[in-house]
């Protein structure tokens, strides 16, 4: 469930044709999302495995941060993250 959504800065890029990115937060912590470049940059702000949920995806992957290449999976890997984590 989500407690709030927030407008934030593009994280990325600062120009005026970047659109802005989202802070959520939910019941497992913070998600900030945004499109970078041709991607969905998704950071959690808690603790999650993503090496592990997203090992099979062709995308880049951090410590915190997963990519995604559409809103299908960014939506896919959300759940993936939730459901994980429940």
């Amino acid at each position: 469930m989500i407690s709030s959504k927030n407008e934030i800065p593009n994280q990325y890029c600062d120009c005026d044709s970047c659109g802005p990115w989202f802070s959520v937060t939910t019941e497992l912590g913070v998600f900030t999302l945004g499109w970078r470049k041709r991607v969905i940059h998704i950071k959690v702000g808690f603790r999650a495995d993503l090496h592990s949920l997203f090992s099979k995806e062709n995308v880049t992957i951090g410590s915190d941060f997963v990519h995604a290449w559409s809103w299908e999976n960014a939506c896919d890997y959300l759940s993936a993250i939730r459901t994980d984590q429940i």
